[in-house]
């Protein structure tokens, strides 16, 4: 949509309903309500006026997702080898399957 409002291809009247079109296509999303060409919906986002990209918000994921997972494997493998020196105590093993 930038380039195509940068072009003059989307006159600003559209930019709206263009956003929108680009939403449905590409998230499968719409407004819970309808929305007209006088709310701007993308200008109240800080992401589209400040020109930030949503790459970093995609890695985040990713790399928040295999931190998790490392954490999970490393909290798993501490606990069997904890619970085999523990089990002449009386503890309860602890579970970390929850990961």
């Amino acid at each position: 949509m930038a380039l195509e409002g940068l072009s003059g291809e989307i006159k600003p009247e559209d930019y709206n309903k263009a956003c929108g079109n680009l939403r449905l296509k590409y998230q499968g999303v719409t407004p819970p309500v309808a929305r007209t060409e006088a709310e701007f919906d993308p200008g109240a986002k800080y992401h589209i006026p400040s020109n930030t990209p949503y790459m970093r918000y995609f890695l985040a994921r990713i790399y928040q997702f295999q931190f998790y997972s490392a954490l999970c494997k490393e909290s798993d493998s501490k606990a069997h080898s904890t619970a085999a020196r523990s089990t002449t105590r009386n503890q309860p093993e602890r579970n970390s399957r929850r990961c």
